[in-house]
């Protein structure tokens, strides 16, 4: 090594130091080194390239941070979080509900409206969530409601409690979430107030969504929504999940069914607009569901627990067509 690679890697090393280990700012090391700040982010960057600087990561939950990484890469999330299982129990809903919340009030805008969708998940997250920073937010369910007022699953009940937690503002979706026919739902969104609410759910900035199976003991079922038989068709004609207003196939696309077309509620191209889009789910059963909707794009963002991650990620390798595993994951 000649004197002056010598100098540059003694450079590269305090200059390292500063940054890593004392905890200067770029702009601290310039001032301190006389050296521009931009030449100051060159240099780093030079001795991570170099090998002078190496970072590593001693995360205490190795596996499902591999998970989360596989989920981000496979489907282009921009994030994901999966929570460890317990030994005995599996992943219980109540610790992705406090993971989803943390999610939530980290990313979520001061002043942001937030579209909510109906279901027991979705109201776990907002009981789950301690002491937000207040944002003046704006709550609004996108689907109509499921069972009566006051249920788990309601998506009034939902907003009505997140914005307390917020200290927000929510509106009301006067409306079922299922109704007998087709021309029903357009005497339903053609009412003003009604169409005012889904057009503010449409215009969010965040949604907060689950993924519905297509069991028979499904919240659709069990709310009065639709009939066993009705669920029972539905799964034969290809679906495997649902989400918000649609049901889905395995590769994510709309699935029409007698049902179609009787749900009040954000479309799934709708839903897609929304700029940033929590999934929030858990649960193996589940896992056709959620592959299904990532295929299809419909979230930015997944939080799940780590049996329902393995199960989702086995199963995507299962179904993926030989050509695209040749290709890479996209």
């Amino acid at each position: 090594m000649s004197p002056s690679e010598e100098r540059r890697a003694r450079l590269l090393a305090k200059m390292g130091r500063l940054y890593y280990i004392d905890g200067l700012s770029q702009q601290e090391i310039a001032e301190k080194l006389g050296l521009s700040r931009p030449h100051v982010s060159r240099l780093l960057t030079l001795a991570r390239s170099q090998g002078i600087v190496e970072i590593r990561i001693h995360s205490p939950y190795p596996e499902v941070d591999r998970l989360a990484a596989d989920l981000e890469d496979r489907f282009g999330l921009r994030d994901a979080i999966v929570v460890p299982d317990t030994e005995d129990a599996g992943t219980p809903l109540s610790a992705v509900a406090r993971a989803a919340g943390q999610l939530l009030d980290e990313t979520l805008p001061a002043g942001a409206t937030v579209a909510v969708s109906a279901g027991a998940t979705a109201n776990a997250v907002a009981h789950a969530i301690e002491h937000p920073k207040p944002r003046s937010s704006h709550f609004v369910p996108m689907v109509g409601g499921q069972g009566p007022v006051g249920a788990s699953w309601h998506a009034n009940e939902t907003v009505r409690l997140l914005a307390i937690k917020f200290r927000g503002e929510y509106f009301l979706l006067n409306a079922p979430a299922v109704v007998a026919n087709p021309s029903s739902r357009d005497t339903f969104l053609a009412e003003p107030e009604i169409a005012r609410v889904l057009e503010r759910a449409a215009a969010s900035q965040v949604a907060l969504v689950g993924v519905g199976g297509v069991a028979v003991g499904s919240n659709l079922v069990k709310s009065g929504g639709l009939t066993e038989a009705e669920m029972a068709r539905t799964a034969e004609q290809g679906a495997v999940g649902n989400v918000n207003t649609e049901f889905i196939d395995l590769d994510g696309e709309v699935v029409k069914t007698s049902l179609s077309g009787r749900f009040v509620g954000l479309t799934t191209e709708q839903l897609k607009a929304i700029p940033y889009r929590i999934a929030v789910v858990t649960g193996e059963d589940k896992a056709p569901a959620i592959l299904g909707a990532l295929r299809g794009g419909f979230f930015s963002a997944l939080v799940t627990g780590a049996g329902t991650a393995r199960a989702v990620l086995a199963l995507d390798d299962r179904t993926r067509p030989k050509e695209a595993n040749a290709a890479g994951r996209r």
